[in-house]
């Protein structure tokens, strides 16, 4: 390299440092009201079978009321089909994001012009930012989030390119996501999460377009071939802050956190393909610098891109991603071979393929009732028609995607069972006749229900699942991997049913007689009895409020699902009656925590589904003790417990739907002190949140 090069290079570095270092992010991601110059709205390209099922598969006829946002995690959305089924999705990718207050949404992978500056575009949150320009002295891309600052520039080394005219960026925006309450969706319509936002640079190099998209959490950047050149190497200035990046000898470059060296982010060996879908894996990296500033080179193999069976254009894949899903394959005719950075996934007589990602978190109380794994496959295109069975195995044994200890058949020994189960879970067919091939892949499900039950169980770790040939008319098929990018990685459904009562503040009225549960003049203190009173005009009023937490399902053939009461007079107190003697209901004390251990038989409610009533039995199982109003409508009898369930003993839980209630009050001490005497002043306190119920704790600070 010559000085003037080396000089050019290093003040480039300088400057997108400098740049990412000092620009804040809330001056980015304001929206326009009106599209850009460049920018297509709300269309997409992604294929039809997105995050869905085949067209023969029984889940596309799950029919979905909304989703559940409060249960979403990072790569999961919750859906209610009724009736006390879900369905969780389990997707290959991120499809939410936090926001300021810690809060899932929805990612958000739209650009606009950003606020105050008209060569930028950027998301709203500001996490990443585009040039409008391909030729300019700013980065074309860069991330920030978490403190970490990741900036892409090309480097120009032919005068030709240098001072080459900038063309305007190209941006095709993803559509919103959003559920139209008005509209019945299938379970695969629902979870289509559309969050990928093409960004296109025209001619940056001599006959070559580069191309970003933003798909989730992973940036994903194509270099586009148009034409036959003498050789292929691209040059891209690195800006890093906080991270440190190190080129692994398996081809992927790693970035690591400078202080702690926890990887962040990983950016896979890359590969190439054709017009065709003609793969190869004669490209590398290299990586020279220090110190936050890089030069990383993309270098594709020109013998390849020049054979006379290319077919133009050819792109050339590096991606910026954070993994959720590892998955990798082995063969035989390699036993020693790794190949957790392939964009591939086969599936032979001799190739196996491993998949494995963390299940959703499941609401207490919830039971796990199925689970079935989704992925893409794909033929090259000389198939037309013919199958190929593969079937579904439990992998018995931890194992690593890629690195110095990934995954090979030497270490699986598939002849035996030490990583792979001999017992199959389901067998899925791979159709030759559907037109999957690598540009149209189509969707296999695998019901993996026994192997996800034992995960959820715990009687099983979760090392994922194996999918190996199992025979047909087609000797193998591909299946598109995490490194394929995000748009078809593989993805699970889990269904699960909770109990009918959800925990939440409720009204408790009584089936017969048409009153409501009523704690006595409102009180707080515990003693204070139960009694039956019409239903008070105002929505919020406390004393006819109960909070119902969920506590724990006891493991009889009943399955009785047991809740605490509290009132919502003093969220500290609890509803119990004594199981002998006097019956009546009271609020007593008892623990802040809806502990199975820390609460006693008579202060669990087993709620149970009475046709359309609900029963409310205290005590454990062998207790006859059932909640039961009078017979006679009239306000301020007690409530109390009898030894079986008449119709008195219905009950109609109506949800409290208005605002959420917080607060304290006062329960004892005086008003006015006299010199020398001392205050005892006691208090309670409120929440309608499940899990808050005190203990409430001022401080005075002498200022």
């Amino acid at each position: 390299m010559n000085k003037f090069r080396q000089l050019r290079i290093a003040a480039l570095l300088f400057t997108i440092v400098f740049l990412i270092s000092s620009v804040p992010i809330s001056g980015y991601g304001k929206e326009s009201t009106q599209s850009a110059i460049g920018i297509t709205e709300g269309s997409s390209d992604m294929d039809v079978e997105e995050y869905g099922a085949s067209p023969n598969d029984e889940t596309q006829e799950e029919l979905v009321l909304s989703e559940v946002v409060s249960r979403r995690e990072e790569n999961v959305k919750h859906f209610d089909l009724g009736h006390g089924r879900f369905q969780a999705v389990a997707y290959g990718n991120a499809v939410h994001r936090k926001d300021e207050n810690g809060v899932w949404q929805d990612i958000d992978n739209r650009l606009y012009p950003a606020k105050d500056r008209a060569d930028l575009y950027a998301t709203a949150d500001g996490r990443t930012t585009i040039s409008a320009y391909s030729h300019s002295s700013k980065a074309l891309i860069t991330l920030r989030e978490n403190g970490y600052v990741i900036a892409l520039a090309p480097v120009f080394t032919q005068t030709a390119e240098k001072l080459k005219a900038a063309s305007a960026v190209e941006i095709q925006n993803h559509k919103e996501n959003k559920i139209d309450s008005d509209r019945t969706l299938s379970i695969k319509d629902a979870a289509e999460a559309s969050n990928t936002t093409t960004v296109r640079y025209a001619d940056v190099f001599s006959s070559v377009d580069v191309e970003y998209l933003l798909s989730g959490n992973d940036i994903k950047e194509n270099i586009i071939v148009n034409d036959a050149q003498n050789e292929y190497t691209y040059s891209f200035a690195l800006a890093v802050v906080n991270l440190t990046p190190e080129l692994k000898p398996t081809g992927e470059i790693v970035l690591s956190d400078s202080s702690t060296g926890t990887e962040e982010y990983w950016i896979p060996a890359p590969y190439m393909y054709d017009a065709n879908g003609e793969v190869s894996y004669d490209a590398s990296y290299e990586l020279s610098g220090a110190k936050g500033a890089y030069i990383l080179r993309v270098v594709a193999e020109k013998k390849w891109i020049n054979s006379d069976d290319r077919a133009f254009p050819v792109v050339i894949d590096p991606t910026i991603k954070k993994t959720i899903l590892y998955d990798t394959y082995i063969s035989s005719a390699a036993p020693t071979t790794n190949y957790g950075t392939s964009s591939e996934l086969w599936i032979s007589s001799g190739k196996i393929s491993f998949l494995k990602q963390e299940m959703p978190t499941l609401p207490d109380g919830c039971e796990f009732h199925a689970a079935k794994l989704y992925v893409y496959y794909y033929y090259y295109d000389k198939v037309t028609d013919g199958s190929l069975t593969a079937g579904a195995y439990q992998v018995l044994h931890s194992w690593s995607e890629s690195g110095t200890s990934g995954l090979t058949w030497n270490m699986a020994s598939p002849s035996t069972n030490t990583y792979i189960s001999s017992t199959r879970l389901s067998a899925g067919p791979f159709s030759g006749s559907r037109g999957a091939y690598a540009n149209s892949p189509k969707t296999v499900s695998f019901d993996v229900t026994s192997a996800a039950e034992a995960w959820y169980e715990g009687t099983s770790p979760n090392y994922g699942i194996a999918l190996k040939y199992e025979g047909g008319t087609n000797s193998s098929v591909i299946l598109k991997s995490c490194e394929a990018g995000s748009l078809y990685r593989a993805y699970y459904i889990i269904t699960y049913t909770e109990p009918e009562i959800v925990s939440g503040v409720y009204k408790i009225k009584n089936a017969a007689n048409g009153l409501y549960l009523d704690v006595d003049n409102g009180g707080a203190t515990a003693g204070t009895r139960v009694q039956q009173w019409s239903t008070a005009t105002e929505a919020n009023k406390r004393n006819q409020l109960f909070k119902i937490t969920f506590v724990q399902t006891y493991d009889t053939n009943t399955k009785l699902n047991y809740y605490t009461i509290r009132p919502m007079t003093n969220s500290a107190l609890g509803l119990e009656t004594a199981l002998s003697g006097s019956r009546n209901a009271t609020i007593s004390t008892m623990s802040v925590n809806d502990s199975w251990a820390e609460l006693t038989g008579n202060q669990l409610w087993a709620i149970s589904k009475d046709g359309s009533y609900y029963t409310l039995k205290n005590g454990m199982p062998s207790a006859n003790s059932y909640l039961t109003a009078p017979a006679s409508a009239t306000n301020g009898e007690a409530v109390y417990t009898a030894d079986s369930a008449g119709t008195t003993s219905q009950w109609i839980l109506e949800p409290y739907t208005g605002e959420a209630l917080n607060g304290v009050r006062k329960l004892s001490g005086a008003l006015n002190l006299i010199t020398g005497e001392e205050l005892t002043y006691q208090i309670c306190m409120y929440s309608s949140a499940v899990g808050v119920n005190g203990p409430v704790r001022y401080s005075v600070k002498n200022t």
